[in-house]
């Protein structure tokens, strides 16, 4: 008898053991959300100013360009891969279609 579908059992679960610590032992949203607001000490001035149709191509050439949309891009990633997570331990009452939409758009916004 072959070895192999046992050891490939063996590494899925491995892979399931370090997904779990991953998720659970991760800063999530404070730490971006401190440096968003470091980034941006006046909120709402700087989003009324993004806002703003004629400043945009200004505000694109900003240092704070980059560093804001990955901080956006992240807020976005981590409350739906939690959702995810959540979803496929039982917690939240999702479907499998509903998992799967969750895990795609985390992983878009991730990407």
């Amino acid at each position: 008898m072959s070895e192999a579908p046992y050891l490939l059992f063996r590494v899925v679960c491995v892979n399931a053991a370090v997904h779990e610590i991953e998720l659970t032992t991760r800063p999530g949203l404070l730490p971006v959300i401190q440096y968003l607001f470091a980034l941006h000490p006046r909120p709402l001035a700087s989003l009324a100013s993004l806002l703003n149709v004629t400043r945009i191509p200004t505000y694109l050439n900003s240092p704070k360009a980059l560093p804001t949309l990955q901080l956006v891009a992240l807020l976005c990633y981590y409350p739906l891969e939690h959702t995810a997570w959540l979803g496929s331990k039982g917690v939240l009452p999702l479907t499998l279609r509903g998992m799967g939409i969750a895990q795609l758009f985390s992983v878009r916004f991730w990407a």
